[in-house]
């Protein structure tokens, strides 16, 4: 069942685990088959709504009252949190570049969970965006080098500056994966240099 069931004035017939009554817009809002045995009672009371106006209607109540918390929570996850199911099978990263607050999302398939995999794939984003990194006015024309930009360092988001340059590495690619698994809404930033 979905949101979209609020704009027909049909009553949805659901196949399922019993678990679906905890989400239902409301007790009486839909028919419910969990096995074989519940088709003939789920026809019986098809043909009842059919026959009777006062009781299609309640089914429909909910409609114009407002559907159960439980309803409204399940239809805001998957509206607010769609980029988690692309989480099965990609992993979103969000990741910027130190000293600012914008944070862009970065695809990885989780096969390609690697330090290079994602410092290209940050190099790219950012080329894509046509990024100007934040030391590209203030540093020395000594000091500048090529136009090329790279990645001196990504590090999970809240480290000081001192950690983020001196001290943090990941050991390896497990190390990536294991932050990643632990912290499934894990942040980067990045030095660019």
């Amino acid at each position: 069942m979905d949101s979209q069931i609020k704009s027909s004035r049909s009553v949805p017939v659901v196949v399922g685990p019993p678990n679906i009554e905890e989400f239902a817009p409301a007790s009486d809002s839909f028919l419910h088959i969990k096995s074989m045995e519940d088709v003939e009672p789920v026809a019986k009371r098809m043909k009842y709504l059919a026959a009777n106006p006062t009781a299609y209607n309640q089914t429909l109540r909910w409609k114009y009252e407002g559907p159960s918390d439980s309803f409204k929570a399940l239809v805001d996850v998957a509206s607010v949190h769609s980029s988690c199911r692309l989480c099965i099978f990609h992993f979103s990263l969000p990741g910027g570049e130190r000293g600012r607050f914008e944070m862009e999302s970065i695809f990885l398939r989780g096969k390609s969970l690697t330090q290079e995999a994602l410092e290209s794939a940050v190099l790219a984003k950012f080329k894509s965006l046509k990024h100007e990194v934040v030391w590209k006015k203030e540093r020395p024309g000594s000091l500048k080098g090529d136009k090329e930009v790279k990645i001196h360092r990504i590090y999970p988001l809240g480290l000081t500056q001192r950690q983020a340059l001196y001290n943090f590495k990941f050991e390896g690619n497990s190390s990536l994966g294991s932050h990643i698994q632990d912290n499934p809404c894990a942040k980067f930033e990045v030095v660019f240099v």
